[in-house]
């Protein structure tokens, strides 16, 4: 013989064989800078006392990245497509308490608190810069805990349960309705 070895192929099966852990997934639009325009409307409630143009605009890229988010959630389980309302609605629900109507009344009630703070006799331009401050101080404090609340207290104890609950109620009739007949 020359010299040469058979090789041995098993080295080299077993590395194919391996299963490459799979990434965990991430969704996107909870990653910058997307996920900051789900903040734009906090942010135009705080600045509306001093440019109220401003304001209002920053609402609309919200609202886009909303629409998006409870689609988003509606059509994909993740990575795969599989339809399904009761995510959208929860995700609709989520949205709704904690992108907007929680920070935004936090930011109106801070803005309140500095106005109800501010001495008349300070000038309005400076009075309306502090109840700007105010309302991002209340932003910056309370969105953190509004989060958490949403999502643990009324998603999980209240919204789930009721979603649940409704789709049962809905399998039961449509079986009243069509295979009872």
């Amino acid at each position: 013989m020359s010299g040469i070895a058979p090789v041995d192929f098993k080295d080299y099966t077993a590395k194919f064989e391996q299963k490459k852990e799979e990434p965990a997934y991430v969704d996107p639009l909870t990653r910058w800078p997307l996920r900051g325009l789900s903040y734009t409307n906090e942010i135009g409630a705080a600045i509306n006392p001093v440019a109220p143009k401003l304001g209002t605009l920053l609402w609309f890229p919200t609202m886009m990245y909303f629409g998006a988010d409870i689609y988003d959630k509606y059509k994909n389980d993740k990575t795969l497509y599989n339809p399904n309302g009761y995510r959208g609605t929860q995700q609709a629900i989520f949205q709704a308490l904690s992108g907007l109507i929680l920070p935004t009344t936090a930011v109106f009630t801070g803005q309140q608190i500095v106005s109800r703070l501010t001495p008349k006799k300070v000038k309005h331009k400076k009075a309306v810069t502090l109840k700007t401050i105010g309302g991002f101080a209340a932003l910056a404090l309370a969105i953190n805990p509004i989060d958490r609340f949403v999502e643990n207290v009324i998603i999980k104890k209240f919204v789930r349960p009721g979603l649940l609950r409704l789709d049962h109620k809905q399998v039961e009739q449509y079986k009243d309705k069509v295979l009872i007949k």
